[in-house]
């Protein structure tokens, strides 16, 4: 979307539940509304967070998988 801000309104409007992200702040607004961010890794965000982290296709891939199993309530 060019601006991180302007994902949330087409997220919503999509009914998407989850989304990757390597903007810790994406992920933050992501989270107040009810999305679940997946922090996809990157330098830039490296500091503490309480989301799940993926570094490749393949953890996602994990993920989807695990979610299939489970409600995704705790991070890896």
């Amino acid at each position: 979307t060019g601006n991180h801000e302007d994902k949330l309104p087409i997220l919503l409007e999509n009914g998407v539940k989850y989304f990757v992200e390597d903007r810790l702040d994406t992920c933050f607004l992501l989270q107040e509304r009810s999305i679940t961010p997946i922090v996809f890794d990157q330098p830039w965000n490296q500091s503490v967070h309480p989301f799940h982290r993926v570094r490749n296709w393949g953890e996602i891939d994990e993920l989807i998988d695990w979610d299939r199993a489970s409600d995704f309530a705790r991070p890896r």
